[in-house]
């Protein structure tokens, strides 16, 4: 029972955290840059699929990147790390799929502790890669800020996605966690159960030989 509930709670952690990840990868607010001109303040967010221009007045237009707006170099490399970790989070929810009640039809429960233990792990790597493109974004905004003169009219701010790419690490590496020890190691379930039945065995014969 309390192997259930740690999958239940694994899994839910999981799914907020692909979510998540999701949410972060697609939404325009990685890097937030406010220039003011004359009195004026203009506002650019900036992600991984489109660059939005926001206005003192609050009116706001958005475009997608192309050849006439391409994609910041400095996402090219955090935005294919954000892409990898979506997919191997997806993944890693698939194959906990195979621990479900229609799986006993088909697989062992020794199988599906298999299972519960590789879907955890995948979703720590997804973890891992969801992490990786956040402080590397970060510390490129943070130095750009640095870099930029004091008192002058540009100013550049860590993004809404950013903060919640953190959440996300935090409830991926929790649900991983969870799904990987939601299983006890014990002869029933694990990897060796025959070479435990057989040693059982040899214990038994040798007390009746004495």
């Amino acid at each position: 029972m309390v192997s259930i509930r740690m999958q239940m709670v694994g899994c839910a952690l999981a799914v907020i955290g692909w979510i998540l990840v999701l949410a972060m990868y697609v939404t325009p607010m990685w890097r937030v840059t406010t220039v003011t001109v004359n009195g004026t303040t203009q506002s650019v967010w900036e992600g991984t699929f489109m660059r939005c221009l926001r206005k003192g007045g609050g009116d706001r237009s958005c475009r997608s990147y192309d050849f006439l707006v391409p994609l910041s170099p400095d996402f090219e490399g955090p935005s294919s790390v954000a892409l990898a970790a979506v997919i191997t989070c997806s993944a890693g929810l698939v194959i906990f799929s195979f621990t479900g009640r229609c799986a006993k039809l088909v697989f062992k429960e020794r199988t599906m502790a298999r299972f519960s233990v590789l879907s955890g792990v995948v979703i720590l790597i997804a973890a891992l890669l969801c992490f990786i493109p956040v402080c590397w974004t970060v510390d490129l905004i943070v130095r750009d800020d640095h870099a930029a003169p004091v008192g002058g009219t540009r100013k550049v701010e860590l993004g809404a996605c950013l903060y919640i790419g953190f959440v996300a690490v935090v409830a991926l590496a929790a649900g991983g966690g969870l799904l990987c020890t939601s299983w006890p190691v014990n002869q029933n379930v694990w990897f060796w159960p025959i070479s435990l039945h057989r040693t059982e065995g040899r214990e038994t014969e040798s007390h009746q030989l004495r």
